[in-house]
């Protein structure tokens, strides 16, 4: 049999749930049919993927932004591999296929990956769509019909639910705590710091509140971005009374995420979900308000506690709620769990990204 060539890019600003997508459709893709390549359009997001994958990355730049370096480097591993399908990871990735697609007479399908609206990005993905041929694959049908309706050039739209991979998980929260310094007996909440720092904040504080009524609560954040990180430890300094902040100093927030009893994300507007699949996947009940995508399998109350308008009193309430509302607490859990087996196992992802790249490859 044949294989056929994927090429993966991306371009420097991805999250740890962006990445962990990326990392984990790499794994599920089978090797006797697809012959996959990544290029990294940012050195930090380079090693950080070849961390996680165990192969050679190609650097294509050190910047975020397009720059001609970055270009010329993947117009020339385009020409030289030859791919039958490239797959964009973010906006920075579809840039610089762009870039390196221009002036060339060679047919090359393009796949963009989208996991969250943003009307800001809507003019990079219409000039795309007018001189590659684009596919648009959302993580959700709203996002779907959304990116239908602002994106009418492009050659297609897609819907496949995000990935979540059973084989990732955590298999002892008592050793990782120990490894935090963390009680046995503590409660841990996950606050993710991506998004707004105005919102991560506000997750911070709320912990902060419920603490004061019960001490055990600790809060576990992780991450790449060692400014955010540290900007999330003074501000748990300053408005918090003891130090109940842990900072998990790893890209891959899985681990952190499974080993905590609860997760709180406050979102003020349209942003990435990615990490509550993670978190549903691992029986750990959320704490949000509206979360962006994929927007049908988050139902207020029923998969997730609803907080409201993103308040940290509101928040507050929301998980000392859930702390101390078992049936709840377990009616969430059921309920995402099947959620996850129907919507994000590795079998239904597998199987609908083969058939699509395969189609798109032809």
């Amino acid at each position: 049999m044949t294989k056929w060539k994927l090429l993966h890019v991306i371009g420097g600003n991805g999250s740890p749930g962006l990445l962990g997508q990326l990392g984990g459709q790499y794994r599920v893709l089978p090797e006797e049919l697809i012959e996959q390549e990544i290029a990294a359009g940012e050195s930090r997001t380079a090693k950080l993927l070849e961390r996680e994958i165990l192969r050679p990355v190609v650097r294509l730049g050190r910047e975020f932004e397009l720059n001609l370096t970055a270009a010329r480097t993947l117009r020339k591993l385009m020409k030289h591999w030859s791919p039958d399908l490239v797959v964009c990871w973010d906006l920075e990735a579809i840039e610089q296929v762009r870039a390196a697609l221009l002036g060339s007479r060679k047919h090359l399908p393009v796949a963009a990956m989208i996991f969250f609206q943003n009307d800001r990005h809507l003019a990079s993905l219409q000039v795309a769509s007018e001189f590659m041929d684009l596919t648009l694959v959302c993580g959700s049908d709203r996002l779907a019909r959304w990116a239908g309706a602002k994106v009418p050039r492009c050659k297609g739209v897609h819907r496949i639910y995000p990935l979540f991979e059973k084989s990732r998980q955590v298999s002892d929260r008592l050793a990782f705590r120990q490894g935090m310094d963390l009680d046995p007996q503590s409660i841990c909440v996950f606050v993710p710091i991506e998004g707004k720092l105005e919102d991560v904040f506000q997750g911070l504080v709320a912990c902060g509140i419920v603490e004061r009524i019960e001490p055990r609560l600790r809060i576990v954040i992780s991450g790449f971005n060692r400014d955010r990180l540290d900007r999330c430890y003074h501000l748990a300094q300053k408005t918090i009374a003891k130090p109940i902040l842990r900072i998990v100093e790893d890209w891959d927030i899985r681990s952190a995420i499974g080993a905590c009893d609860y997760m709180v994300q406050v979102r003020g507007d349209f942003a990435e979900s990615l990490h509550v699949i993670e978190a549903w996947g691992r029986s750990v009940p959320v704490v949000g308000n509206t979360f962006a995508e994929p927007a049908e399998l988050l139902v207020a109350d029923q998969t997730y506690r609803d907080a409201g308008k993103p308040m940290s009193r509101r928040f507050a309430c929301g998980l000392y709620k859930l702390m101390n509302d078992a049936p709840l607490r377990t009616a969430l859990i059921e309920n995402t769990s099947r959620s996850i087996a129907q919507n994000c196992s590795q079998s239904i992802y597998r199987a609908q990204v083969i058939r699509l790249y395969q189609q798109l490859a032809q």
